[in-house]
């Protein structure tokens, strides 16, 4: 898993964000228990899975969900990434 935290109080486009992720980006590893801050900043996450081949070969659909964060924070309280 990555994420790149843009600059404060800029909301990039999806396809400005994706670019920090590639060879020459500068997005980071994330490690666990990350804290992600100050309160109302945005940061993108890339998490990279691999599905194991026999159900890769499966006829099921897969589907994952990953809730939005709303949890309000604080420069003494921020957002903790339990992992």
């Amino acid at each position: 898993m990555s994420y790149w935290s843009p600059p404060r109080d800029t909301k990039p486009t999806f396809d400005e964000a994706v670019k920090h992720f590639g060879e020459n980006g500068d997005a980071r590893e994330l490690r666990k228990a990350h804290v992600f801050g100050p309160s109302w900043s945005n940061h993108w996450v890339k998490i990279d899975i691999t599905i194991p081949k026999e159900l890769r070969e499966d006829e099921q659909v897969i589907c994952t969900s990953f809730p939005p964060i709303s949890k309000s924070c604080t420069k003494r309280s921020p957002l903790t990434l339990d992992l």
